[in-house]
């Protein structure tokens, strides 16, 4: 009767083996998001396009957003991404007290369609980052 009563009170043994198991996962986990690849923040445009040696798409986006473009670009279309080698401000316009800018994109992207919906990636950061900049916003 006391060996069972002894029995049931005994420590556990797999405490020690759970912890080490749940820290090892851990340090696994943090390595792989310091590590991950970057990610870009994304803005998806309309644009028109001209190809003779190089593609020039024109898009009219938000003066708002114009920042964006002071930085390096790359346009992702058809899951395809191509570098954008210049960036041309061609015209800015205020329409109903908005402000907007028309930008010429000249890129290797090649395309028979003349308008094209694609997207802009800009702002590399990596994944811990970000998860770090959207816990601090709240």
């Amino acid at each position: 009767m006391y060996e069972k009563i002894k029995l049931s009170r005994s420590k556990n043994n797999q405490t020690p083996i759970l912890l080490i198991l749940t820290i090892i996962f851990f340090i696994l986990l943090l390595f792989y998001f310091i590590n991950s690849k970057t990610t870009y923040s994304v803005k998806t445009l309309v644009g028109e396009v001209e190809c003779e040696e190089d593609c020039i798409i024109r898009s009219t986006i938000n003066y708002e957003d114009t920042s964006l473009i002071d930085q390096e670009l790359y346009i992702e279309y058809d899951n395809n991404r191509y570098k954008v080698n210049e960036i041309n401000v061609i015209n800015t316009e205020v329409l109903d007290n908005y402000a907007y800018e028309e930008v010429e994109l000249k890129t290797n992207l090649k395309t028979k369609n003349k308008i094209i919906k694609y997207k802009i990636l800009y702002e590399p950061k990596r994944i811990i980052q970000k998860i770090i900049d959207s816990a601090k916003k709240g």
